[in-house]
This record gives structure tokens, C-alpha cells and sequence, in this order.
């Protein structure tokens, strides 16, 4: 079946899907154990996901080995988790702990609607081929239909800063604006894995 209609998607045997449905107590409980899914030249290894709710709660625990990026990049030890109610989620993410590529990246999401979700970044830190960048204070990214809204937020490596505030729409008049500070471009290219030098 995957051939036909996911012919560059690839599972290994032996994967499971598994959980159950109670629509009289509205609950829900669903785990994947898989030994690796491929995709078009990525592979994640090592799935363990587990995701539970009911109508006042949801709580997710997502587990990978590694994720193989390319023949260069591969992440390991990634652990998302999430806890909330229906309208508010508490989201941490993490990678390569105990390396020099630790990561950390918690978050709020309050949905305000069908269309509308507020997310709002906890001091946080991330790092790509040992480059560390730290979200030292809250920042909110607003997102609906119409308008991304982004106020307060602030990368940090050392003297280098990005920072972002403003609103993207359809009115002429919105900016999303960017501040840099002593950024080194080349390692923001590399961090993003494109092949150019920046003189």
C-alpha cells in the first residue's frame, strides 16, 4: 500500500500502532512503537510515542533514538512532552542532552479558536553544530487566519542578537521588523545547513 500511495515513505516491519476509543467517557489512547520510519532521505530511529485524553485533559510523550537529517546531521535523544486541557497546552522539547548541541525549548499554547492559537516562548536555548543561542525572556508569536503577531523575540549568542517584533498581514501597513547585532552570517548558514560564505 505505502508504494502506491507513499511510495518515498518507508517503515520498518513490525511497527505498531496501537490504543483504544471510549466515546461514552470521551477518552482516547494511542501509542506507536516503531524501530525507524524513512522519508525521502530522513530517517527517524527508536519511536516511542504515547499520546492520552479525555474531555477536560490531553497529555503526549514522544520519544526518538535519532533522526538522521542528512549524511552530517543527526539529532539525537528528542523528547517531546506535553500536559494541558482543551484549551491550554505546556509543551518542553528536547535534543541532544549533554552535548554541546543541547536543547531546550518550552512553551505555552493558549487556542483561542479554531483559527487562532497564542504561543508563548519561555526562556529557552537551542544550539546547532555547537553554536548555543538563548531565549533569555518570554516572547508571544500570535497566529490566526489573517495576522502572525510577534512581540519580544530575542535570540542571544554571546554579542550576537536577533531580535523580532511586529505583525505580518494582508494590511500594507504591518511590519514584522528585525534588529541584528553583530551577527556572523556564516554561522547562521551553517547552522541552517546552506553552502555559501559570507564575505
Amino acid at each position: 500500500i505505502l508504494d502506491v500511495f507513499a511510495p518515498k515513505l518507508e517503515v520498518a516491519p513490525g511497527s505498531r500502532i496501537f490504543g483504544n476509543y471510549d466515546a461514552a467517557e470521551r477518552s482516547f489512547d494511542m501509542s506507536v512503537i516503531s524501530d525507524f520510519v524513512a522519508f525521502d532521505g530522513k530517517m527517524a530511529r527508536g519511536i516511542h510515542l504515547h499520546q492520552v485524553a479525555d474531555s477536560g485533559s490531553m497529555r503526549a510523550d514522544y520519544n526518538i533514538s535519532a533522526l538522521d537529517i542528512n549524511d552530517s546531521i543527526t539529532i539525537e535523544t528528542i523528547n517531546f512532552s506535553a500536559n494541558g486541557n482543551g484549551d491550554n497546552l505546556r509543551s518542553i522539547l528536547t535534543w541532544n542532552p549533554a552535548t554541546s548541541n543541547e536543547s531546550k525549548i518550552e512553551w505555552n499554547t493558549k487556542i483561542e479558536s479554531d483559527s487562532r492559537f497564542l504561543f508563548t516562548l519561555e526562556p529557552s536555548y537551542f544550539a546547532i553544530k555547537s553554536h548555543q543561542w538563548i531565549i533569555e525572556k518570554e516572547a508571544s508569536i500570535l497566529i490566526d487566519s489573517t495576522i502572525v503577531d510577534v512581540k519580544g523575540l530575542k535570540l542571544m549568542n554571546g554579542y550576537q542578537y536577533i531580535v523580532a517584533n511586529g505583525r505580518v498581514s494582508k494590511n500594507d501597513e504591518d511590519k514584522l521588523n528585525f534588529e541584528l547585532n553583530e551577527v556572523n552570517l556564516n554561522h547562521i548558514a551553517e547552522m541552517l545547513g546552506l553552502n555559501v560564505n559570507v564575505v
